[in-house]
């Protein structure tokens, strides 16, 4: 069975939540989210790996798209991106196994809320994903 992911588009004011990975010299930001787990539903896992990684509680609200991942080494898996709604928690307070020391997960996680105008200067992965958003969210916050 092929691995599926969620993952949390939250936009709050003008500001989108991403995560910044530095793996090497390879500095890239995603989305929050991850692998659903044997039994969770998509919405399911969005709001635990939200809660893992980011310690925010969050709602899960409309899908935006599906899109086969690109990563290497995770070609084939199926990405599923919701936009979300934080509604409790603390951000910096996640306790998932990216986060913690000497893990499996190579390299740094950096979360942090970046302006929706910046967006399109950064490195957001999938690139189809980075469009979406821009394209959504441009009549709102650009001019």
């Amino acid at each position: 069975m092929k691995q599926v992911r969620s993952r949390a588009i939250i936009i709050s004011g003008n500001k989108i939540l991403l995560v910044k990975r530095t793996i090497n010299e390879r500095i890239y930001w995603a989305c929050p989210g991850g692998q659903i787990e044997k039994g969770e539903s998509e919405e399911q896992a969005l709001i635990r790996e939200v809660k893992e990684e980011t310690g925010l509680d969050i709602k899960a609200g409309d899908l935006l798209t599906n899109l086969p991942c690109q990563k290497p080494g995770l070609e084939g898996q199926m990405e599923y991106f919701y936009l979300a709604d934080i509604i409790g928690g603390k951000l910096g307070t996640g306790t998932g196994p990216e986060l913690t020391p000497n893990s499996k997960y190579p390299g740094k996680y950096e979360f942090k809320w970046y302006d929706l105008a910046d967006l399109s200067k950064l490195n957001l992965q999938p690139l189809e994903i980075k469009k979406l958003i821009l394209a959504k969210y441009k009549k709102l916050f650009f001019k």
